[in-house]
């Protein structure tokens, strides 16, 4: 028998011989035996109670835990908006960035709601007098070229409506095309738009400007300059005037007339509602005027050197008037 323990007719037997001497320790093994049966008799009801508690606790923990996604989840399929959980962990900010974007969505929806019932709001009327006047030249036995008249203002009338609302529904969705816009430029453009019709009502436009540039998008700035342009002529009285400058170290593009505008508190047409949301999305500000006439002035942000380009309808200011 040598230095290893070995197994001698069910004895577990260790021998170690040193020195002349031999000590020889031997166990039976049935003890041993007894004793593994004994531990796994008692061991194994307690792994297996320890494994269901745990279970269970980690059950009702993970349920805690994820209670503010499923909350959210339940106010997502109600589209209602609910209040994210407190605390800085990975549940809470994931659920406070799924509740940002729920209040987006919501946001959006009901911006566009509201657009569908603004566009039915502003074309019934002009698509029905397009309708009346269609039947009215179909009636008749000769061309009648009133009716025909009317029929060409009601269709560039519906021409501006439509251009309005697809302004105003990319103003409101932030869909810009931000590009160095020359005021000078553009304000020019504006003026011989608008000169024959000017001329027609008997009366006239006056440009004054000096040389300025902003970033911008030039669909929008223009489709709101023609609104202001175009309200003017319409609405307003004596000699209108179309100013492009710099003050105070801003840019700016005004339209006044010799009139007094509108009465303060009078609901805004669909021009004016255009041209203030364009002024929002390009991080402008509208201004009214009420002295020697009525002006409209968009007042932009001086650009800076280190920052070219305007972030699209950061930190707008409040509309003043």
């Amino acid at each position: 028998m040598g230095d290893r323990p070995a197994t001698v007719n069910g004895w577990r037997v260790y021998a170690l011989a040193k020195g002349g001497y031999r000590v020889v320790v031997a166990q039976p093994l049935g003890v041993v035996d007894r004793l593994s049966a004994l531990f796994l008799r008692l061991s194994l009801p307690i792994w297996l109670g320890l494994g269901v508690l745990t279970g269970i606790l980690a059950y009702f923990s993970v349920g805690q835990a994820l209670w503010p996604l499923r909350r959210l989840a339940q106010g997502a399929e109600r589209f209602t908006m609910v209040d994210p959980p407190p605390g800085n962990d990975e549940v809470a900010r994931l659920a406070r960035s799924f509740a940002r974007l729920l209040a987006a969505l919501k946001a959006e929806r009901e911006r566009e709601a509201r657009f569908l019932a603004l566009a039915s709001h502003e074309l019934k009327t002009p698509i029905a007098a397009f309708r009346v006047g269609l039947e009215t030249l179909l009636r008749a036995r000769e061309v009648d070229r009133e009716t025909l008249k009317r029929l060409k203002l009601q269709a560039e009338r519906l021409e501006a409506l439509a251009e309005n609302l697809l302004a105003l529904s990319r103003a409101q969705a932030q869909d810009l095309r931000w590009e160095e816009v020359d005021l000078v430029v553009l304000a020019g453009e504006v003026f011989d738009r608008f000169q024959p019709l000017a001329v027609a009502r008997g009366g006239e436009i006056l440009l004054e400007t000096e040389p300025v540039a902003v970033q911008a998008d030039p669909r929008l700035l223009e489709r709101a300059l023609n609104n202001l342009v175009h309200n003017a002529l319409v609405h307003g009285q004596g000699a209108v005037r179309l100013r492009v400058g710099v003050e105070g170290g801003r840019p700016f593009v005004e339209v006044g007339d010799e009139g007094q505008g509108p009465a303060p508190g009078r609901a805004e047409g669909l021009g004016i509602r255009v041209v203030r949301q364009v002024a929002e999305a390009l991080g402008a500000e509208v201004l009214l005027r009420r002295e020697q006439g009525f002006a409209v002035r968009l007042r932009f942000r001086a650009v800076s050197g280190s920052s070219p380009l305007m972030v699209p309808g950061a930190d707008a200011p409040e509309v003043k008037g």
